[in-house]
């Protein structure tokens, strides 16, 4: 695109725009998903049967696994995961604003 006359400045903005979007959609479609499926283990316990259910008996725990639905526990994640693809973003940026033009046009 630099080689038909768009600006590096212009182009590195929407490089940012489009890599922040697209971090959003990923996070909030995770957050989404994985919320869901919490959920419906924390109203749906697992039971454990067989031995494994003797054995947490005999430690007195009930034989189920529980879910919790903290939302620390979503949330510490999902900013963990966008702030690594804004560090990988930055790839994209620098390298459009170190391109040259004229080997822009060449390829």
């Amino acid at each position: 695109m630099i080689a038909i006359g768009f600006q590096k400045t212009a182009l590195i903005f929407m490089m940012m725009v489009e890599s922040f979007l697209i971090g959003i959609i990923g996070v909030l479609g995770g957050l989404g998903i994985s919320y869901s499926v919490i959920y419906y283990f924390y109203k749906n316990p697992i039971i454990v049967t067989g031995q494994m259910a003797e054995t947490y008996n005999s430690m007195g725990f009930e034989p189920k696994i529980m879910f919790g639905i903290n939302p620390e526990i979503f949330f510490g994640p999902a900013f963990t995961v966008f702030v690594i693809f804004l560090l990988v973003s930055l790839y994209q940026i620098f390298f459009v604003a170190n391109i040259k033009v004229a080997k822009s046009i060449k390829s």
